[in-house]
C-alpha cells in the first residue's frame, strides 16, 4: 500500500528508472521480484476510490486482541473470490491506466507503454497458487516469452533466496550435492543457460536420483536446445526405467500427452512407442 502525504507530482521517466541503473539497487529489487521498471505497474491493485467503495460498510476495528491464527488454517474461498477479480490481467491493466493517481505520478512513458504482459504474468502466477496447473507449459511461456528470472524460479518452486543458499551449499563442489540441484537448475533456467541446466539434470539422473518431472524437464530442454535425438533417448530411457520398476508410463496422462504432442509438433520429436 502506498500513501502520499503532500500533493502528488509526476515522476520523471529518468528518475523513475534510475534504481535499475545501479547494480546494488537493481539486485535488491530483482530479489523481491521487480526486475524491470514496468513491473511496478503490475503491482497495482486499486486506488483510494475503490478502497472507499469496498470498505464503505465496514465497521471500525475496535478489537485490540484479535484471535490468534494457528499454524494450520483453512483458506476461506471468499478471499479468493474477492481477490481474483483484481488479478484479471486485462481489467487490471485498464484500471491502472484509468487511475487518477497513476496518471498524476507515473511517467507518461510507463502509463502509455506496453506493460500488459506483466499483468498477464502476475495473473498466471496468482492462478498457479490456487489450482493445479501445467507447470511445464507455464515454464515454456516464461522462458520464451520474456527475459524475467523470477517467474521461472517460481514455476520450479524456487526463489532468489533459495538459489543463494543452493550456491553456497554447492560451493564449487564436484559432484554437486543432490539437495541443492533443483534450485541450481532453476537458477540456470532463469538465466536461460540451457546447457548448464541439462548438465545438472543429467548428473542427477546418472546418480539415480531423478524424479519424473526431472525427466520430463530434461526431455523438453533437449528439444529446446536443438538436441532432439537426446530428447528421444531420454524419453525412451525413462519409459524403460519405469517399466522395469513395475510402474509403466500412462500414455493417457494429460500432461504426458500434452508434452509429447507439443515436442512432436514443434521439434519433430518422436515419442516412445
Amino acid at each position: 500500500m502506498m500513501g502520499i502525504k503532500s500533493a502528488p507530482r509526476k515522476i520523471d521517466n529518468h528518475q523513475f528508472r534510475k534504481f535499475w541503473d545501479y547494480t546494488n539497487t537493481r539486485g535488491d529489487l530483482a530479489r523481491i521480484g521487480v526486475e524491470v521498471p514496468e513491473q511496478l505497474a503490475a503491482l497495482f491493485v486499486m486506488e483510494g476510490d475503490e478502497i472507499d467503495r469496498i470498505a464503505s460498510d465496514s465497521k471500525p476495528l475496535t478489537d485490540l486482541y484479535p484471535k490468534r491464527l494457528g499454524e494450520i488454517t483453512e483458506v476461506d474461498p471468499a478471499i479468493h473470490e474477492f481477490t481474483s477479480a483484481y488479478m484479471q490481467a486485462a481489467d487490471a491493466a485498464r484500471s491502472f491506466r484509468s487511475s487518477h493517481l497513476i496518471q498524476q505520478i507515473f511517467p507518461d512513458e510507463i502509463v502509455n507503454g506496453q506493460f500488459d504482459p506483466f499483468f498477464v504474468i502476475r495473473e498466471m502466477r496468482y492462478r498457479a497458487r490456487l489450482t493445479e496447473t501445467n507447470w511445464l507449459a507455464e515454464l515454456d511461456i516464461h522462458l520464451r516469452g520474456s527475459r524475467l528470472r523470477d517467474p521461472v524460479l517460481q514455476c520450479l518452486d524456487s526463489n532468489s533466496f533459495r538459489v543463494e543458499l543452493a550456491k553456497k551449499a554447492a560451493d564449487d563442489l564436484s559432484p554437486v550435492p543432490l539437495e541443492p540441484v533443483s534450485d541450481l537448475v532453476a537458477d540456470a533456467l532463469a538465466s536461460r543457460d540451457y546447457p548448464k541446466a541439462i548438465r545438472l539434470l543429467e548428473d542427477k539422473r546418472t546418480r539415480g536420483a531423478p524424479k519424473p518431472d526431472d525427466i520430463y524437464l530434461l526431455t523438453y530442454l533437449y528439444c529446446l536446445n536443438g538436441q532432439v535425438a537426446n530428447a528421444e533417448s531420454t524419453a525412451r530411457l525413462a519409459l524403460a526405467t519405469t517399466n522395469s520398476a513395475g510402474g509403466g508410463q500412462d500414455r493417457q496422462n494429460p500432461f504426458v500427452k500434452w508434452l509429447w504432442g507439443k515436442l512432436q509438433a514443434e521439434y519433430g520429436f518422436r515419442p516412445p512407442p
